[in-house]
This record gives structure tokens, C-alpha cells and sequence, in this order.
């Protein structure tokens, strides 16, 4: 019954441990996200009904890539959990592998048919116009997404949570940068705003590479 609960600090210590740095992760990539649109907003009403445009489909394009890549941080503890250190970069290449491959199917599908697809928010014809060149530059960043999203969470999947949150950090900071240069200093179009993803997914994509590739954590007790 409720008397044989007992709370075992180690447990407790171990969990937070591993928790406390992703869950830091998760509300500095949100709070970032958010500034994006308070930049985009400061270009206009139009560009932010745009890029609002985009989010949305940004958000469920990404869907197969961000399921898999939470499946990989699943697979990636359960293969180090049981000993098989050595079979992790052959389950990243495979698994990642299988996320491009769907998302070139996306990629097409929206290529092909994106002013039936923006219809479906507006149906001002102007502003479908205006919004299909960000989707464009959206539909590229997607082949650099579905890898990403699978190598980082593998690092977290490795129990490496403290450096999962380093490469966030890091990735932000030049994320950042380039999103006031571009947005506020520059003042571009909406479609060149929003390559600001390509450098926020092309470092952390790249961080989680190096450190999988050559990084010390096979001995990561989880």
C-alpha cells in the first residue's frame, strides 16, 4: 500500500540530474522561438500574417522528423543500456536515413502544390503569393531538420544531457545573433528571416555530429 512508498534521494538525484539540464533545453529553444516572431512583428502586420502562415506548417511538416527523433532517444538509451555501444552510429545512420526519406516525400508534395496547400489559412490570393517564397526557403530547411532532430536526440539519448544543453546554448547564441542581423539590422524579406532555422538546425545538427562521431560518451552509465 501507500506505506511501503519510500522516496530514495539517489533515485531522485539521479533523475534531476539527467532531467534538470533538458528540461533548461526545452525553455531556452521555446523563449528563442518566440523572439523570432517578436522581430518578425517589428517588420509589419503583413510579414507576421505570413510567417504565421509558415509556422503552421513548419509545426506539422516537422511532425515524422521530431517523431523519430524522439523514438532515437528511446533506442539510443535502451542500446547503450544494453551494452551494444558499438551498434549506436549504425542506428543513427539508419534511422536517420529513414527520416530524409519521408521528408523528401513531404518536401515534393508541397513543392508540387503549395498554393492548394496555403489555401487551406487564406484565401487572399496576395497574400498566398507572398507567403509561397518562405515556404520555399522552409522546404529546404527540412532535409537539415530530419537529420538533426535525430542526432541531437541521440546526445540526450546517450544520457548526456548537460551537453545536449551546451550545444543548445551555443547554437542559440549564434541563432541570435544572425536573427538580429538579418531582421532587425537588415531589414529582409520574410523568406530571408526565416533561414534564420537553417543556422539554428545546421549547427545543432553539426555539435551533435562531432560529438557522436568522436565525443567520449560510450561509457555514459545511464
Amino acid at each position: 500500500g501507500f506505506k511501503r512508498i519510500r522516496i530514495e534521494l539517489s533515485v531522485v538525484k539521479q533523475v534531476l540530474n539527467i532531467s534538470v539540464f533538458m528540461m533548461a533545453q526545452y525553455l531556452l529553444s521555446v523563449v528563442v522561438w518566440m523572439l523570432f516572431f517578436v522581430f518578425i512583428e517589428k517588420l509589419g502586420e503583413r510579414p507576421l500574417a505570413i510567417s504565421n502562415i509558415v509556422r503552421s506548417f513548419y509545426t506539422v511538416l516537422i511532425l515524422p522528423a521530431q517523431a523519430l527523433g524522439t523514438a532515437t532517444n528511446t533506442m539510443v538509451s535502451n542500446t547503450i543500456g544494453a551494452g551494444r555501444q558499438s551498434e549506436v552510429l549504425n542506428l543513427l545512420g539508419r534511422v536517420a536515413k529513414i527520416s530524409l526519406a519521408i521528408t523528401v516525400v513531404i518536401m515534393l508534395i508541397v513543392f508540387l502544390f503549395p498554393r492548394a496547400l496555403i489555401h487551406i489559412y487564406t484565401s487572399d490570393a496576395v497574400l498566398i503569393a507572398e507567403t509561397i517564397p518562405p515556404m520555399y526557403v522552409l522546404l529546404t530547411l527540412l532535409p537539415i531538420f530530419s537529420v538533426g532532430a535525430v542526432l541531437f536526440n541521440a546526445v540526450s539519448g546517450t544520457g548526456n544531457t548537460r551537453t545536449a544543453l551546451m550545444f543548445e546554448i551555443l547554437t542559440l547564441t549564434f541563432y541570435l545573433s544572425y536573427m538580429w542581423w538579418i531582421i532587425i539590422y537588415l531589414q529582409s524579406s520574410v523568406a530571408v528571416c526565416w533561414t534564420s532555422e537553417h543556422i539554428y538546425w545546421f549547427f545543432l545538427m553539426s555539435f551533435s555530429f562531432l560529438y557522436l562521431r568522436f565525443g567520449k560518451w560510450q561509457n555514459k552509465k545511464l
